[in-house]
């Protein structure tokens, strides 16, 4: 009787825990899941083991693709420097100084034939600082080839039209104030919208303010796939206080779907052969 008890104990134990481990991972999606530290998940984004290939869609329609990849920089650790005598001893020990990642692909620009290219790369410190910053963008009869440093202090931006070179140098400082500059490169309507989201009439925006701040919201979550549902990780912030990025990310850091405002979403290919 006693050993009948123990068995029923045991397994109405084991039930409980059951439930509270799958109410913990999908019985609170209907309120958005359960919170997870949004560093958690961008530390696996930024040291994904694989790359990800992402189809690029405005309204439902396809626009274009694009390739999104992560590396680290890494340096044997103090011990591992003392001990190593020559030849890098086996078993050594890393330790990540820097993320790295790349971002590149096309996309057509509403009635024209001729798509936009672009290729960057971005260099992040292990704090999530950026200190680097590279891009291209191929838009014929145009090139733009845009680089900022934050050990420079300033961005440099060089160029064709079609017709002359043209270079142009900016002192990061003058990015806190990205309404005038942007006015002063000749594109006033931009600089409006970034007016618009502005906190009070006649105050700039400054970057930090518009990007540096941002809250980004993290849980689990899932995302359906054909007829399954695959568990990721749901990050989502808002820009400007009314623009929502919505970016789901699998358990090892993979970019499976993000949404953007005006209907852009980027899908992973992987996700659109089922």
């Amino acid at each position: 009787m006693a050993h009948r008890a123990a068995f029923i104990l045991l397994a109405g134990f084991c039930l409980t825990m059951n439930i509270l481990l799958w109410r913990a991972e999908y019985g609170n999606r209907a309120a958005g899941g359960t919170p997870v530290p949004a560093s958690m998940v961008w530390e696996k984004i930024l040291t994904a083991p694989d790359n990800s290939s992402l189809t690029v869609f405005h309204h439902g329609k396809r626009i274009g693709f694009c390739h999104w990849g992560t590396s680290v920089g890494e340096a044997l650790s103090r011990a591992a420097e003392q001990e190593s005598s020559g030849d890098s001893p086996e078993g050594m020990v890393h330790r990540i100084t820097s993320y790295r990642i790349q971002f590149e692909g096309n996309i057509a620009v509403g009635d024209v034939t001729e798509r936009l290219r672009f290729d960057s790369s971005l260099k992040l410190r292990t704090n999530n600082a950026w200190e680097d910053l590279r891009l291209r963008i191929n838009f014929r009869p145009s090139t733009w080839d845009i680089r900022a440093s934050t050990t420079e202090g300033k961005l440099v931006i060089k160029g064709n039209d079609g017709e002359a070179d043209f270079e142009r140098t900016i002192l990061l400082s003058q990015l806190q104030n990205p309404q005038q500059l942007i006015s002063e490169l000749g594109a006033p309507a931009i600089a409006a919208l970034l007016a618009a989201g502005s906190s009070g009439a006649g105050s700039p925006l400054g970057l930090q303010q518009m990007i540096g701040s941002l809250t980004w919201d993290s849980r689990n979550s899932s995302l359906r796939v054909g007829h399954s549902a695959v568990r990721a990780y749901r990050l989502s912030t808002r820009l400007l206080g009314r623009y929502d990025i919505v970016i789901y990310v699998s358990r090892v850091g993979e970019i499976l779907r993000a949404q953007f405002p005006d209907g852009v979403v980027l899908a992973n290919d992987q996700l659109l052969a089922f």
